[in-house]
Protein backbone atom coordinates (compact mmCIF):
# COMPACT_ATOMS: atom_id res chain seq x y z
CA UNK A 1 0.00 0.00 0.00
CA UNK A 2 2.81 2.39 0.88
CA UNK A 3 4.53 1.70 -2.46
CA UNK A 4 1.25 2.31 -4.32
CA UNK A 5 0.85 5.67 -2.53
CA UNK A 6 4.42 6.68 -3.44
CA UNK A 7 3.84 5.74 -7.10
CA UNK A 8 0.58 7.73 -7.16
CA UNK A 9 2.24 10.82 -5.67
CA UNK A 10 5.13 10.62 -8.16
CA UNK A 11 2.70 10.19 -11.06
CA UNK A 12 0.58 13.14 -9.94
CA UNK A 13 3.68 15.39 -9.72
CA UNK A 14 4.70 14.40 -13.24
CA UNK A 15 1.11 15.01 -14.40
CA UNK A 16 1.18 18.49 -12.87
CA UNK A 17 4.42 19.44 -14.69
CA UNK A 18 2.98 18.11 -17.97
CA UNK A 19 -0.30 19.97 -17.33
CA UNK A 20 1.64 23.19 -16.79
CA UNK A 21 3.60 22.71 -20.02
CA UNK A 22 0.33 22.07 -21.88
CA UNK A 23 -1.15 25.32 -20.48
CA UNK A 24 1.78 27.43 -21.71
CA UNK A 25 1.48 28.97 -25.18
CA UNK A 26 4.79 28.77 -27.04
CA UNK A 27 3.59 31.51 -29.41
CA UNK A 28 3.35 33.92 -26.47
CA UNK A 29 6.66 32.74 -24.97
CA UNK A 30 8.27 33.11 -28.41
CA UNK A 31 11.15 30.71 -27.70
CA UNK A 32 12.09 27.27 -26.45
CA UNK A 33 12.00 27.35 -22.67
CA UNK A 34 12.80 25.51 -19.47
CA UNK A 35 10.52 25.56 -16.44
CA UNK A 36 12.78 26.64 -13.58
CA UNK A 37 10.41 26.92 -10.63
CA UNK A 38 6.72 26.34 -9.84
CA UNK A 39 4.98 27.82 -6.79
CA UNK A 40 1.40 26.87 -5.98
CA UNK A 41 -1.10 29.72 -5.58
CA UNK A 42 -4.85 29.69 -5.17
CA UNK A 43 -6.47 28.40 -8.38
CA UNK A 44 -3.17 27.47 -10.05
CA UNK A 45 0.58 27.96 -10.26
CA UNK A 46 3.14 30.75 -10.48
CA UNK A 47 5.65 29.48 -13.05
CA UNK A 48 9.11 30.86 -13.78
CA UNK A 49 10.52 30.05 -17.22
CA UNK A 50 13.91 30.56 -18.77
CA UNK A 51 13.67 31.43 -22.45
CA UNK A 52 16.62 29.68 -24.05
CA UNK A 53 17.60 31.92 -26.99
CA UNK A 54 16.81 35.17 -25.18
CA UNK A 55 18.46 33.88 -21.97
CA UNK A 56 15.94 35.71 -19.80
CA UNK A 57 13.44 34.80 -17.09
CA UNK A 58 9.70 35.08 -17.67
CA UNK A 59 6.81 34.53 -15.26
CA UNK A 60 3.37 33.04 -15.93
CA UNK A 61 0.25 32.45 -13.85
CA UNK A 62 -1.24 29.13 -14.97
CA UNK A 63 -4.83 28.28 -14.07
CA UNK A 64 -5.36 24.85 -12.50
CA UNK A 65 -7.78 23.98 -15.33
CA UNK A 66 -4.88 24.08 -17.80
CA UNK A 67 -6.89 26.40 -20.08
CA UNK A 68 -4.33 28.35 -22.17
CA UNK A 69 -6.70 31.33 -22.42
CA UNK A 70 -6.54 31.73 -18.62
CA UNK A 71 -2.72 31.85 -18.48
CA UNK A 72 -1.28 35.30 -17.76
CA UNK A 73 2.31 36.17 -18.82
CA UNK A 74 4.74 38.92 -17.93
CA UNK A 75 8.21 40.11 -17.14
CA UNK A 76 11.43 39.49 -18.99
CA UNK A 77 14.35 39.61 -16.58
CA UNK A 78 17.78 39.64 -18.22
CA UNK A 79 20.33 37.36 -16.65
CA UNK A 80 23.17 39.84 -16.55
CA UNK A 81 25.72 38.71 -13.96
CA UNK A 82 27.06 42.27 -13.72
CA UNK A 83 23.76 44.02 -12.99
CA UNK A 84 21.17 43.32 -10.32
CA UNK A 85 17.71 43.61 -11.85
CA UNK A 86 14.20 43.71 -10.39
CA UNK A 87 10.89 43.32 -12.19
CA UNK A 88 7.26 43.67 -11.15
CA UNK A 89 4.46 41.54 -12.57
CA UNK A 90 0.77 41.83 -11.68
CA UNK A 91 -1.50 39.08 -12.86
CA UNK A 92 -4.98 37.76 -12.19
CA UNK A 93 -5.89 34.15 -11.71
CA UNK A 94 -9.37 32.95 -10.82
CA UNK A 95 -10.41 36.41 -9.62
CA UNK A 96 -7.31 36.81 -7.41
CA UNK A 97 -4.69 39.48 -8.10
CA UNK A 98 -1.05 38.62 -7.53
CA UNK A 99 1.77 41.12 -7.34
CA UNK A 100 5.09 39.42 -7.99
CA UNK A 101 8.49 41.01 -7.61
CA UNK A 102 11.46 39.02 -8.89
CA UNK A 103 15.06 39.71 -9.61
CA UNK A 104 18.56 38.36 -9.89
CA UNK A 105 21.44 38.50 -7.45
CA UNK A 106 24.90 39.57 -8.59
CA UNK A 107 26.51 37.33 -5.98
CA UNK A 108 24.93 33.92 -5.29
CA UNK A 109 23.53 33.53 -1.77
CA UNK A 110 25.65 31.91 0.94
CA UNK A 111 24.36 28.55 2.27
CA UNK A 112 22.69 30.09 5.35
CA UNK A 113 21.81 33.44 3.79
CA UNK A 114 18.25 34.74 3.82
CA UNK A 115 17.06 37.24 1.24
CA UNK A 116 14.33 39.66 2.31
CA UNK A 117 12.50 42.12 0.13
CA UNK A 118 11.42 45.43 1.59
CA UNK A 119 8.70 47.46 -0.09
CA UNK A 120 8.53 51.14 0.77
CA UNK A 121 10.44 50.77 4.06
CA UNK A 122 7.49 49.08 5.77
CA UNK A 123 6.56 45.75 4.14
CA UNK A 124 9.25 43.10 4.53
CA UNK A 125 8.94 39.55 3.26
CA UNK A 126 11.40 36.66 2.92
CA UNK A 127 12.09 35.85 -0.71
CA UNK A 128 12.06 32.37 -2.24
CA UNK A 129 15.16 31.49 -4.27
CA UNK A 130 15.92 29.28 -7.24
CA UNK A 131 18.81 28.93 -9.66
CA UNK A 132 18.66 29.84 -13.35
CA UNK A 133 21.45 29.09 -15.83
CA UNK A 134 23.38 32.32 -15.16
CA UNK A 135 22.00 33.78 -11.93
CA UNK A 136 20.31 33.13 -8.62
CA UNK A 137 16.73 34.39 -8.83
CA UNK A 138 14.59 35.62 -5.92
CA UNK A 139 10.86 36.29 -5.84
CA UNK A 140 8.09 37.40 -3.50
CA UNK A 141 4.37 37.28 -4.13
CA UNK A 142 1.68 39.49 -2.60
CA UNK A 143 -2.07 39.00 -2.98
CA UNK A 144 -2.73 42.71 -3.40
CA UNK A 145 -1.47 45.34 -5.82
CA UNK A 146 1.83 46.80 -4.66
CA UNK A 147 3.24 48.48 -7.76
CA UNK A 148 5.06 51.84 -7.72
CA UNK A 149 6.60 51.13 -4.31
CA UNK A 150 10.41 51.30 -3.91
CA UNK A 151 11.98 47.84 -3.60
CA UNK A 152 15.07 46.98 -1.56
CA UNK A 153 16.88 43.62 -1.50
CA UNK A 154 18.21 42.87 1.99
CA UNK A 155 20.75 40.12 2.52
CA UNK A 156 21.70 38.59 5.85
CA UNK A 157 23.44 35.41 6.93
CA UNK A 158 21.70 33.36 9.58
CA UNK A 159 23.79 31.19 11.91
CA UNK A 160 23.22 27.49 11.32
Amino acid sequence: MLLLTAVFIAASCIGTRKDIQDALDRNVIDDDYTILHVADVKDGHLVFLERNAFNDIMVALVHKSGDKSKTDYGGYLRQDPETQGTLYFAGTLGGNTYSVYFGNLIEPPAPNEKIHIELGNHIKKEAALFQASRAAIWFVCFDEKTEHIPVSVLRNVVDA
